[in-house]
């Protein structure tokens, strides 16, 4: 969710259910299921989720790209996907 108040704050704040697993392998791949490598641990405490405010830039991008550095949670964003989308979003908003 991205959110601007009339005071002038802008907000990401990362909604869902998101799982805990015993390894951060990428998401992208089946796994193997026969064993309890990859099993949910758990759902992240909602404290726990990304949440942004007022950022450094003065803006956010959001286009189902990385939303926080890859030390995030022990690597929790590590696999997300660096769009390219997001990139020339961003190079529009710089110029």
């Amino acid at each position: 969710m991205v959110a601007a108040t009339a005071d002038n704050h802008i907000c990401y704040q990362q909604l869902g259910s998101n799982p805990i697993r015993s390894t951060y392998k990428s998401g992208r791949y089946v796994k193997d299921g026969t064993s309890s490598k990859y099993d949910w641990k758990g759902l992240m405490p909602p404290e726990d989720r990304l949440s942004i405010c007022d950022h450094d830039r003065g803006f956010f991008v959001v286009a189902n790209n990385q939303a926080a550095p890859d030390k995030f949670h022990g690597g929790y964003c590590r696999h997300s996907i660096l769009t390219a989308r997001a990139n020339i979003l961003e190079e529009m908003i710089r110029k």
